[in-house]
């Protein structure tokens, strides 16, 4: 996985490991070059990605999961603030 290099990404993902970085158009197409002629290293690289996001509770199910857990408690109470509200 090739991912543009931010804070928020190289918080979650070792460079090497599990991503390639770039930080401009070039380095991206340096980037995929080196990664097309090296199949074992991009498939590696892919695998642990891959298990990284599906085992470390980064997927959309998991972001819906977290929305919901959060935003759960003010909706729990809406039917009782708008009832309070039509009745001022």
């Amino acid at each position: 996985m090739l991912v543009e290099r931010t804070p928020e990404h190289q918080e979650y993902f070792r460079e090497g490991e599990e991503v390639g970085y770039f930080s401009s158009p070039a380095e991206l197409v340096e980037k995929v070059r080196y990664y097309l002629t090296h199949d074992n290293e991009r498939q590696r690289m892919a695998e642990a990605a891959y298990r990284k996001v599906t085992s470390g509770n980064h997927t959309y199910a998991h972001r819906l999961q977290q929305i919901l857990e959060l935003a759960s408690p003010p909706l729990l109470h809406l039917p009782q603030m708008m009832q309070a509200e039509a009745l001022q």
